[in-house]
């Protein structure tokens, strides 16, 4: 799904997603008090990273929220940004560059 959303997004384009995050799988009967059937698997929060990652996109920020009050299971939100030219997400993905904080995702460098 990330690949798809790599795909569409202009060069410099960003994407936030958010969602509730874990390890456990979800199976409610009940949603909005009406009877419902369906099954729902929460993902780690550094699992979903590592999707976005593998997809071409760069995290620039992460807003975790902890259960309590309102909020029965942990909730996160994710802030990825598309690399400005083509050739900078695949070299970022194969691990052989890193990225400088330039404060727009674009310029890489070799490894030290």
């Amino acid at each position: 799904m990330f690949a798809e959303v790599h795909r569409t997004l202009a060069p410099g384009g960003y994407l936030l997603w958010g969602d509730y995050v874990g390890n456990e799988r979800l199976q409610p009967t009940q949603g909005y008090g009406r009877p419902v059937s369906y099954e729902s698997d929460l993902l780690p929060l550094n699992r979903m990273i590592g999707l976005l990652e593998q997809a071409g996109l760069v995290v620039t920020a992460r807003l975790e929220q902890e259960p309590g009050g309102l909020v029965s299971r942990p909730h996160a939100c994710l802030l990825a940004r598309k690399p400005e030219t083509p050739w900078g997400a695949s070299f970022l993905r194969r691990g052989r560059w890193c990225q400088i904080a330039d404060g727009h995702g674009a310029a890489v460098r070799p490894r030290d």
